[in-house]
């Protein structure tokens, strides 16, 4: 019976974190900070305004989404639907001209070992910040690697935003801190310092929209980068290649990408928890479970085995 009971907690444990999550709807009007989307306490920060959602795509472990503004602005992010089971989502460097590959120069950039408090909170763990300029835009956009991923973008017509490289790395700096600060949980976290920034100017043409979607989104991956396609073609520990989406595997081949490109691009470290003091943990764990009448003879006796088996 405790069994049971212990067994209907956890269920109902999943069960209200995935009920509780907030998913999104093409057409939508949104503003401000947006929490809890598709699960793992992804919260996005829209800047100021009212933002319109105009895409939403998935794509085997990752969640697009896309909003547009009237002044011909454009938020988006990359949501990680998984946490990372045993492994992380790591990184060791930053590379806003990797992220930004379409003609786009770079202003400022900066990461987690040039500001203080942003650290993502998991070992191992890394986050940069960008701030580029093409020829029609200037592009924000924020890349945390942690139990969970997210990577935001904010797109803005030049003629709408005053910002040079000095003003641009504070701004930078201020999107990342806030961005980190929505990673973490805080419910505070905010944008709103950007309309110190962004003008009121909302006849500006809406030429950006027509612009992501040729060169950003997701159905048109030819003009991903090599890591892009490797993060979404590779399986979370980098052994092997993930075919859920044979797009991403077919554009990896068609690259001629291999498993140990893949790797170098995307960083990912296979962090082991099978080791001796995991394995014993464990096993203290069942036998205390059998001990309090939690589960039964039998059920140790095959979990042991697995755990045995597995180590």
């Amino acid at each position: 019976m405790r069994f049971s009971v212990l067994t209907l907690m956890i269920v109902f444990f999943f069960s209200t974190e995935t009920f509780a999550a907030n998913k999104l709807k093409l057409g939508e009007t949104h503003a401000g900070t947006l929490h809890n989307l598709y699960l793992h306490g992804n919260n996005f920060l829209l800047p100021p305004g009212s933002w319109k959602v105009s895409d939403l795509d998935r794509d085997g472990e990752w969640q697009w989404i896309g909003f547009g503004n009237n002044n011909g602005s454009y938020a988006g992010a990359w949501l990680s639907l998984q946490k990372a089971q045993g492994i992380r989502w790591l990184g060791t460097r930053k590379d806003c001209k990797k992220n930004h590959d379409h003609g786009a120069s770079i202003l400022a950039e900066g990461d987690t070992k040039g500001a203080s408090k942003t650290n993502t909170g998991t070992a191992g763990g890394y986050a940069y910040w960008c701030v580029m300029k093409s020829t029609d835009e200037i592009i924000f956009s924020v890349h945390i690697l942690g139990d969970t991923a997210l990577d935001s973008y904010y797109w803005f017509p030049k003629k709408i935003i005053s910002i040079n490289k000095s003003s641009a790395k504070k701004y930078g700096e201020r999107i990342f801190s806030e961005s980190m600060k929505a990673y973490k949980g805080n419910k505070s976290a905010n944008l709103s310092f950007l309309s110190e920034i962004i003008g009121k100017n909302n006849n500006s043409s809406s030429s950006f929209s027509s612009n992501y979607n040729s060169t950003y989104s997701s159905k048109n991956i030819s003009t991903y980068t090599d890591e892009m396609i490797c993060l979404q073609a590779t399986s979370y520990d980098g052994l092997s290649w993930e075919k859920y989406s044979k797009k991403y595997y077919d554009e990896a081949l068609k690259r001629r990408l291999s498993i140990e490109t893949c790797n170098d691009l995307t960083n990912r470290i296979k962090v082991t928890s099978k080791d001796n003091s995991s394995i014993r943990s464990k096993l203290k764990e069942l036998k205390s479970m059998l001990d309090e009448g939690l589960i039964t003879q039998d059920d140790f006796d095959k979990k042991k085995n697995d755990l045995l088996e597995e180590f």
